[in-house]
């Protein structure tokens, strides 16, 4: 795939990122709405019940006479209740939809905020920077050509459109009968002033006023133009950094998770030399461990890499705990292996 092609794709990624974490938003606004309306119809139902019940135990002992205006009340508190069931049914169902949307988005979030590595990053500092050059070359180009119509100094061209811009209004008016001919050839005759011309120096101002305006127009466009591209590109600028570091860590990472084995039997192995020679010397002061020693962890770190590691409770945030390691015998284990070890190279401990 070209830079270019990558380039558009990356860029596309991060869009609908951006476009997933606002349909994350609104979704969980109306996750918080939808909460407050359960709640305030749950809180209903008990006493919806109870007003039931009331009426119920009203109609029982009511009479003839006052019997229909308490089953009206009695239909209505049903009808609510029937509501605010419904409420709930439907409120419940929409939440649990919800939930599933957003995982799936949180998952779809993740996946478009990864991939971006240092060539990339620099590809697109290069698209950045060369789109803020175009950006200065176009503007360069722009006050040369205001410099020149400034030069010029002659002002014709645009009092001409401005009276072929009425001589358009005064036909309108002459066939709808508002305006006579007079009118029309009193403009004419103003044009045909500024069209005197004499050895085609008039001319040729208009002419230059005329092309000086319109390649000013052109350059307006296409500076906004760039400009425009130059501010998109500059957007994504932060996201691609963010993606570049972390993709930096996960590098860094897998080294890390890589000597991590090594460097806790390392450590085990330390530590119960330690013991051995304070056995061996009758005296805690032989001691290498530093203070408190066994309140020392290692950090698993939050990254992908850590889900692939071998060594438990590696997404935990914690790699490796000395006070786990002593409380569950990993230090005892390891001074035993230790001092086999040794004997075998011929220390007698």
């Amino acid at each position: 795939m070209s830079k270019s092609r990558w380039h558009h794709n990356f860029l596309a990624r991060i869009d609908t990122k951006w476009a997933l974490a606002d349909e994350t938003a609104a979704l969980k606004r109306e996750q918080q709405t939808i909460s407050e309306q359960l709640s305030r119809a749950k809180s209903r139902l008990p006493r919806v019940h109870e007003e039931i019940q009331s009426l119920e135990a009203t109609i029982a002992k009511a009479s003839e006479s006052n019997r229909d205006q308490w089953q009206r009340r009695l239909e209505s508190a049903q009808a609510e209740l029937a509501q605010f069931r419904e409420t709930v049914v439907n409120g419940e169902a929409r939440l649990q939809a919800i939930t599933t949307e957003l995982e799936q988005m949180t998952a779809d979030m993740e996946i478009c905020g990864k991939g971006a590595s240092v060539d990339e990053l620099r590809a697109h500092l290069k698209s950045v920077a060369e789109a803020k050059a175009e950006v200065e070359r176009i503007e360069a180009i722009k006050a040369e050509q205001e410099g020149i119509l400034a030069s010029l100094g002659d002002d014709r061209d645009e009092q001409i459109e401005a009276l072929q811009e009425q001589r358009s209004q005064v036909l309108a008016d002459i066939a709808l009968g508002n305006a006579t001919k007079a009118a029309l050839d009193k403009i004419d005759a103003e044009i045909g002033g500024l069209l005197q011309d004499k050895g085609g120096e008039h001319i040729r101002s208009i002419e230059s006023h005329r092309q000086a305006h319109q390649t000013l127009a052109g350059l307006r466009s296409r500076l906004e133009q760039a400009r425009d591209h130059y501010a998109r590109l500059s957007d994504y600028t932060n996201e691609l950094l963010a993606q570049a570091l972390r993709s930096e860590a996960e590098r860094v990472g897998e080294t890390y998770f890589a000597h991590a084995k090594e460097a806790i039997d390392a450590f085990q192995e330390l530590v119960a030399i330690d013991r051995i020679l304070r056995d061996v010397a009758g005296d805690s002061s032989a001691s290498f461990l530093p203070p408190a020693w066994w309140t020392m962890n290692m950090p698993a770190f939050m990254l992908e890499c850590a889900k692939h590691t071998e060594l438990h409770d590696a997404v935990s945030g914690v790699l490796y705990s000395a006070q786990r390691a002593v409380d569950g015998g990993l230090i005892d284990a390891s001074e035993a292996e230790t001092r086999d070890r040794l004997r075998g190279k011929g220390f007698p401990v």
